[in-house]
């Protein structure tokens, strides 16, 4: 067993909370709380969902593959087993509700008092009392009578059927048009059967229908005429519904359904129905694409596009493309947007993004155009073919969770009170790999050497300071020789003074940093005594800015801090400006930054983004995580 929420179990007086995997025995009773489910896995293979507010007691079967249930309370879903002989007996007052094989149903009580409701999804179950047995095929729904009637020894009885309306039958026809197996059981039958591809066939109330792993069939009222397209896997069942009553023929039995209808705006699908709730697509522009999956005791209704009508028994909700929705217990929750993404595109043009992820999730902002909404398409195709997303809404912003390297073209559109679409505005974002940061294993800096022959010299550099080693030519008399380098600002105080026997000296990496130097060497005796000084020499060391367009230096893709700043530092060509997460970044002569960024806890996206000379953008993406 297991459950959400206070489930308690009694065994005689004695309570306790149920914990998931307990075994319960015959002479147990179970009570859920108001908000509590449970869910029994039953010893002959089958299953019993129990509804919140519900009062179960164990009783002992005819067999161990026959259980026997009493529902005192509230509601359950009973669910029988694959073995043949299996069956599950759940008693309702004096009547006993009996499920063989894999039926599946809803038992409620009380509906008022004296009576309960039995609605079958799947196969069929027997009523049975005193007076007679009554049988329900899926698709139906039988209020009963949890009492037998007092009536007298000479009193006819009704045909065991009487009590069932007989609505009008309305007939379905279902066509399979993919290349995924589609199979039906009409009421009654024992096996399901594959129909052909393209064959239309008709459905009766009861049918049951299985979906394969994408197969596709279009379900409608008339033979080869538009239709509602189910796309699998799942199991759906026709149920039974008045001539003049449209309703919803289709209940969701399992798996994951896509619900899909086309035509102009305003043309609506056949109703679909999952816990109690009726869901119909309706078109917004051109199709209606709603995907229900089930997870555990909840369903998740998700509209790719055109609108949902949910209809339940208290309150109805229009859902519209990239919202989505909760069933839980017959009930609805609000609709919902999809978490939004760290990066978002507020204007229109072209924009190039370059990210180290191959998928990034993007959020797309707009203007509020007024009227009846905007049409709003997103493809990888400037002519919007095969749209990633295409439809008419009325909010103001669109996430794409999955947005693969590439360019994406998108469109804003108004749409006024009347349903004609306006200009549209184009926008264009492209998504590269990034190559603005390239991490130096074992990377030594080149040594560069300085002769007094060069002259004044200047020194170019990119990624690290490089070494430096001087040289000068012998002087006649001079045993020993002193390199001094000065700053060209500060002649003052050298920077070097060394003495070295020697007609060259290497000096330490980082030694002579960016800027402008003058440098000469005194040749001496072994006396001390000035032999001679060389002409002075102008040094100067700069920054090489050839990058392309930006180079990040820190902090790296990935980058795991535990401090809440950290220094975001690169470099662009001349003339363009640097923006961190919106933020100006101050740049140096060679167009250098270094800029502090506050970290949140968690996951940071880190947003550079370098606009040229001409105006073009470019954006750089770099996840940070903070302790």
């Amino acid at each position: 067993m297991s459950s959400s929420g206070p489930v308690t179990s009694f065994r005689g007086s004695q309570g306790h909370p149920v914990k998931k995997g307990e075994y319960l025995e015959a002479g147990d009773r179970l009570e859920t709380g108001p908000r509590a489910e449970a869910v029994l896995r039953l010893r002959n293979g089958g299953e019993v969902q129990v509804r919140p507010n519900s009062v179960l007691l164990f009783r002992n079967g005819e067999s161990p593959d026959r259980l026997s249930l009493a529902l005192e309370q509230g509601s359950l879903v009973g669910a029988g087993s694959k073995v043949q002989a299996a069956e599950l007996l759940i008693s309702v007052g004096e009547k006993r509700v009996r499920l063989t094989g894999e039926a599946r149903a809803t038992v409620a009580v009380p509906d008022k008092e004296g009576t309960a409701r039995v609605e079958v999804m799947l196969g069929q179950a027997t009523i049975e009392g005193e007076t007679g047995t009554q049988t329900v095929v899926a698709g139906q729904e039988l209020v009963v009578e949890t009492h037998e009637p007092r009536v007298k020894p000479d009193a006819r009885v009704s045909h065991p059927d009487a009590s069932i309306e007989k609505p009008t039958t309305r007939t379905f026809f279902l066509q399979r048009t993919g290349r995924g197996g589609v199979l039906v059981k009409s009421p009654g039958s024992k096996r399901f059967a594959r129909i052909p591809r393209a064959q239309w066939v008709e459905v009766a109330p009861g049918t049951v229908i299985k979906l394969l792993r994408g197969a596709q069939a279009r379900f409608g009222s008339e033979k080869g005429k538009g239709g509602t397209l189910l796309t699998g896997p799942g199991i759906v069942v026709v149920k039974e519904t008045g001539a003049d009553s449209p309703g919803s023929p289709l209940e969701h039995v399992q798996g994951d359904i896509v619900l899909s209808q086309r035509g102009p705006p305003g043309t609506r699908g056949s109703s679909f129905t999952i816990d109690g709730v009726s869901i119909t697509p309706v078109v917004r522009y051109r199709q209606a694409d709603i995907r229900i999956r089930r997870k555990g005791n909840r369903n998740i209704v998700i509209v790719n596009s055109g609108q949902a009508d949910l209809k339940a028994k208290v309150g109805s909700v229009s859902m519209e493309a990239g919202q989505e929705a909760t069933i839980t217990n017959s009930s609805v929750s609000s609709p919902r947007m999809p978490a939004q993404a760290p990066f978002q595109i507020r204007h229109m043009g072209a924009v190039r993004v370059f990210t180290n992820d191959v998928q990034l999730p993007v959020t797309f902002r707009w203007k509020d155009s007024g009227g009846k909404g905007t049409l709003v398409q997103v493809s990888r195709s400037p002519g919007m073919a095969r749209p990633l997303f295409s439809d008419i809404v009325t909010r103001q912003v669109l996430t794409i969770p999955d947005a693969r390297r590439g360019t994406l073209y998108w469109s804003v559109a108004p749409v006024d009170e009347g349903g004609t679409i306006g200009k549209a505005e184009q926008g264009r974002l492209t998504l590269v790999k990034d190559t603005s940061y390239r991490e130096l294993t074992g990377y030594k800096p080149p040594s560069n050497t300085i002769h007094e022959s060069y002259n004044n010299t200047t020194v170019f550099y990119q990624n690290r300071l490089p070494r430096f080693a001087f040289r000068w030519n012998a002087i006649e008399g001079a045993t020993r020789y002193t390199l001094k380098i000065f700053r060209e600002q500060n002649l003052q105080a050298p920077v070097v003074n060394e003495t070295t026997r020697k007609l060259g000296q290497s000096l330490k990496p980082g030694t002579i940093g960016e800027g402008n130097y003058l440098w000469y060497v005194v040749g001496r005796s072994d006396s001390d005594e000035l032999v001679k000084a060389l002409k002075g020499r102008r040094l100067s060391v700069r920054y090489d800015n050839a990058t392309p367009d930006l180079q990040i230096v820190a902090p790296r893709h990935g980058l795991v801090a535990g401090s809440a700043t950290i220094e975001a530092r690169g470099v662009t060509i001349p003339g363009s400006k640097v923006f961190v997460n919106g933020a100006a970044a101050d740049l140096d002569q060679a167009f250098r930054f270094t800029h502090v960024v506050k970290l949140n806890a968690g996951v940071n996206l880190i947003n550079f983004r370098v606009i040229s000379r001409k105006g073009v953008s470019s954006i750089y993406l770099r996840r940070v995580v903070r302790k």
